[in-house]
């Protein structure tokens, strides 16, 4: 179930609940929206950062996996629960086993110096556009959550 603003020309400015299996989930739409858009935007920019250890034959391009890995991390979910409310045909999406798979080639340096080059880039791009100028307040959030559950 997901309530919306009855106007679509205002836009979500109630907050959006959403409920998946038994949890409740509750956005501000409109911040939802900026915050996905950025991301989808960045995409140019952080992507060629990151590398993913497959073959050419993969079935699934690099871009392919990232999206699907920004997608769960945008809606703060795991990749098992991201797998099943991800916006692609079931059939076109990657199994969360094939995304932690290709996760798992990656060891703690490797995907701390594409993070760290990743970030470098950012900056470099924000500095370009002019986004750097004067007085800024930054927050950088990283949270170190361990996951404890089954291994593959």
């Amino acid at each position: 179930m997901i309530l919306k603003s009855p106007d679509p020309i205002r836009g979500l400015e109630d907050p959006t609940q959403k409920i998946i299996g038994k949890q409740k989930y509750r956005f501000n739409g409109r911040k939802e929206r900026e915050r996905f858009k950025l991301c989808w935007s960045a995409r140019s920019v952080v992507y060629p950062e990151l590398v993913m250890k497959q073959r050419p034959n993969a079935q699934y391009e690099p871009v392919q996996l990232l999206s699907f890995l920004t997608y769960a991390a945008l809606t703060n979910d795991f990749v098992n629960d991201a797998a099943e409310n991800y916006p692609l045909p079931e059939d076109e999406a990657p199994h969360p086993n094939t995304v932690f798979y290709r996760t798992k080639k990656l060891s703690v340096d490797e995907i701390l110096d594409q993070f760290n080059s990743a970030m470098e880039r950012i900056i470099e791009v924000a500095r370009e556009k002019g986004a750097l100028e004067g007085k800024l307040d930054l927050a950088i959030d990283l949270t170190d959550w361990r996951y404890y559950g089954d291994t593959y």
